[in-house]
């Protein structure tokens, strides 16, 4: 007899990128049907703003990108993601954020409900979580 148990968050990579001297964190939950919850947002919002890291690809006003020139990619992950990726040159940092995420309370189980609107009948994919 096997029991077959779901993951509480779904696995990470930390990687080193030779050519930029970079480390890069990525918690991927979608084969294994995890969403970040609000918990989860509002951590990577914290770590954002007090370590040393920065979204994979993003960019932001400021240190070599001009106020007047759009942003590419600069929100952070939200409640409902289930792609999660930062980047740093200090591999502590992305340690730091990796253990946090490792965590229950900043994962959910993905269910997704087709939702009709009453009055104009139109159709959308809600995302509903529940808690594991």
């Amino acid at each position: 007899m096997s029991l077959s148990t779901k993951p509480l968050f779904p696995n990470r990579q930390l990687y080193l990128d030779e050519d930029t001297k970079t480390y890069h964190l990525e918690f991927d939950g979608f084969n294994v049907n995890l969403v970040l919850t609000h918990c989860g947002a509002e951590m990577i919002k914290v770590a954002l703003c007090n370590l040393p890291i920065y979204k994979t690809s993003g960019q932001f006003w400021g240190y070599k990108h001009p106020k007047d020139r759009v942003l590419v990619n600069s929100a952070p992950p939200k409640e409902y993601d289930n792609l999660v990726q930062l980047s740093s040159s200090d591999e502590i940092a992305l340690i730091a954020i990796a253990d946090i995420l490792s965590d229950a309370r900043c994962w959910e189980v993905e269910t997704k409900r087709w939702k009709v609107d009453a009055d104009t009948r139109d159709l959308s994919l809600s995302w509903l979580s529940r808690n594991l």
